[in-house]
């Protein structure tokens, strides 16, 4: 049986690109969409801030604010666990700077990516994203940046914890409520504006099972 030892299978296997473009671009698109991190946060992380295996895995340590709500640890979901995992093992594989003191998204020369480039990241992301839905015959995504991720984060994150303010704000980072707060104002308004259409579908469907209702008594007098 023949050995797979060579760098082109552990690329291959990973689904790495070669060459010197590498920096991440999948891991910063997830980890703002799915962590609530600052893009400034994301750039400073170092691998070291991050608990991608073992026990307690799936968090990251943001220990660089300028506030104390800032520095915080911020709860990974298993997926995008996952995706930091084998960012790491690209890294590793490319013979690129891994260590624990090394940062987490670097740029070309190992550095701190900067949040401008990272916003660039994304942008190029949103719009091979608007091609794909284009071809679907759907509308393509409007204008987007790291902030853009974040406040729809903060959306997803307040459905999917049953509008636990708190959590949320833990989360993201944030002093006080206000946007927090805002981002549930702007859901609850969606919420109001859907109730028309619930209604109507559901009397549609109850009137689609007609049959099984019970009869209506004479319109009284």
């Amino acid at each position: 049986m023949v050995e797979h030892t060579t760098v082109t299978f552990h690329l291959r296997r990973l689904g790495a690109r070669t060459g010197r473009g590498y920096i991440g671009r999948r891991v910063i698109c997830e980890m703002l969409g799915r962590s609530g991190l600052r893009v400034s946060e994301l750039c400073d992380a170092r691998i070291a801030d991050v608990r991608a295996y073992g026990p307690g895995a799936g968090r990251i340590r943001v220990p660089r604010s300028k506030t104390e709500a800032g520095r915080r640890v911020v709860e990974l979901t298993p997926t995008l666990t996952e995706v930091v995992r084998t960012h790491i093992e690209q890294l590793r594989v490319l013979e690129r700077s891994s260590g624990p003191g090394d940062y987490l998204v670097p740029n070309l020369r190992g550095g701190r990516l900067s949040p401008a480039r990272a916003g660039q990241v994304v942008a190029e992301a949103a719009r091979l994203a608007g091609e794909r839905l284009i071809a679907k015959g759907r509308p393509p995504l409007p204008h987007t940046t790291p902030h853009t991720l974040r406040r729809t984060y903060i959306s997803i994150a307040l459905l999917a914890n049953g509008f636990d303010v708190k959590f949320v704000m833990s989360q993201v980072g944030h002093v006080d409520s206000t946007m927090t707060l805002d981002v549930y104002a702007q859901l609850a308004q969606r919420a109001r504006r859907s109730h028309g259409v619930s209604l109507d579908r559901l009397i549609a469907e109850a009137e689609g099972g007609v049959d099984s209702l019970p009869a209506l008594g004479p319109d009284p007098a």
